[in-house]
Parts: C-alpha cells; sequence; structure tokens
C-alpha cells in the first residue's frame, strides 16, 4: 500500500525554481516531471517505477502517491542521503524499495565527490548531499554557492545488472537525476528499457573529468536504443520508447 495521496501538498513554481511537496510535516525535493506526461504517453497502467538519483525520495513519494499498486525502486548513491531518506520515511511502508547504489556503466567501487551548501555542517544534519561520480569544477562550484566535503568510495551498478539481480523485466518509467551521469546509467541499459524516461541532464562543462556524454551524445545514445525525444526542458529530456 502507498502513502495516502491526502497527505501530501505540492508546491507548484516555474521551471528553474526549487519545488517541495510536504509529507506529514517534513519537506521533500521534487522535479519537474508531471504525472499527466504518464497518462498521457503509457497509460494509468503503471506497475514497474525506477527512481535512480533519488535524492531524499521525493519523486519516489510523489509516485507512491500516483500508482499505490505499482512497485518503485529508489536508487541513491550518497549513502548520507540514504540514510537521510530512510530516517524521513520512518516505519511508514509504502511501495518504495530502496537501494543505496551509483548507478553506472560499469559494476565496481567508484570515486564519489561529495559538496553542500556553506550553511550546513556534516554532524547528523538532514541537509542533502550533491553528490557525483564526476567531480564539478571549482569555479562552478563557487558559482552555486557549494563547498567540498569528504570524495568517498562507493558501489556502483549497471542498470542491467540491477534489473538481472531483482528479476525486474518490464518497467513503465524511469526518473533519473544523477548530477552529470545520465550517459553512464543510459550506456548500461540494454536488456530492460523503460517505456518512457524523464532525464535531468547537467552540461559537460560543469565538470572537470568529464569529456564525453554531453546532450548530443546522450540524444544519439537514447536514438540508438530506440527513443524519441518528446519533450526538451532547458538540458532535461523526456523520452519515449518506440
Amino acid at each position: 500500500m502507498g502513502f495516502d495521496i491526502y497527505g501530501i501538498d505540492e508546491i507548484k513554481g516555474t521551471e528553474g525554481l526549487c519545488k517541495h511537496i510536504d509529507f506529514g510535516g517534513l519537506t521533500f525535493n521534487k522535479s519537474s516531471f508531471l504525472k499527466e506526461w504518464v497518462d498521457k504517453y503509457i497509460g494509468e497502467d503503471i506497475n514497474v517505477i525506477f527512481d535512480i538519483g533519488a535524492l531524499e525520495g521525493g519523486d519516489s513519494l510523489r509516485f507512491s502517491s500516483w500508482y499505490p499498486s505499482a512497485k518503485i525502486y529508489t536508487i541513491e548513491a550518497s549513502p548520507h542521503n540514504f540514510e537521510v531518506m530512510k530516517k524521513k520515511f520512518g516505519d511508514k511502508k509504502p511501495n518504495i524499495n530502496m537501494f543505496n547504489y551509483a548507478m553506472s556503466n560499469e559494476n565496481g567501487i567508484v570515486s564519489f565527490y561529495q559538496t553542500t551548501y556553506p550553511d550546513n555542517t556534516v554532524e547528523g544534519n538532514d541537509f542533502m548531499v550533491m553528490g557525483s561520480i564526476y567531480d564539478i569544477k571549482e569555479e562552478k562550484k563557487a558559482k552555486h554557492h557549494l563547498k567540498n566535503i569528504d570524495t568517498i568510495e562507493i558501489n556502483a551498478i549497471t542498470f542491467d545488472s540491477f534489473c538481472e539481480i531483482n528479476d525486474i523485466t518490464s518497467i513503465d518509467f524511469a526518473h533519473i537525476d544523477v548530477e552529470g551521469a545520465g550517459f553512464d546509467v543510459i550506456s548500461g541499459m540494454n536488456n530492460v528499457l523503460p517505456k518512457m524516461i524523464f532525464i535531468e541532464q547537467e552540461g559537460i562543462e560543469f565538470f572537470k573529468n568529464k569529456t564525453t556524454g554531453g546532450n548530443a551524445n546522450l540524444l544519439n545514445l537514447f536514438k540508438n536504443k530506440g527513443y524519441e525525444l518528446i519533450l526538451s526542458l532547458s538540458n532535461d529530456y523526456l523520452l519515449k520508447l518506440k
């Protein structure tokens, strides 16, 4: 059984503004993803959903309220954010299955570069880590008022491996926000292809150690895997499997 929809209050804004949902007195971040897109391009029979790069689970929470009978796979790379998500959900038992992985193009151990805002501390608070397998350039960190915290080693898994381990053979839609690693995630997606994908893509120019996988490369990769572009919102893309 999913979260009761009556407990969720969505605060709507325009593209580029921070958007949140409130649930049980707690605030969760959410993306610009809309249920209307699922209704129009996929339909109402939704059984399996992926939320990759889930932060503290705000979008998974919305998906749970929309589709209480669906199975939601919530994947977050940051160990800190993962613990915050578990704490926020508490003893509630939504149809959300949480996993602490970085999803990438290979299985193994990867470096995970972490930043946060200067007024946050790292001692047990519910702040969120902005983390990536790619290191943000110092001038971009300064522009967005981010400070470095420890770089750590975390477990990475490919989309195909994750599906195989969890016996997943069909996915209705995937929501992906992985701070520059979208090309890596899609590169590891071959055996099970979601019917629809919404991906938030950060520009290649933001990162020190990223030289491929920019917007043009990403869209070409999608095309080669059989997807058509439905909607472009700045660097965010909605795609549907043909």
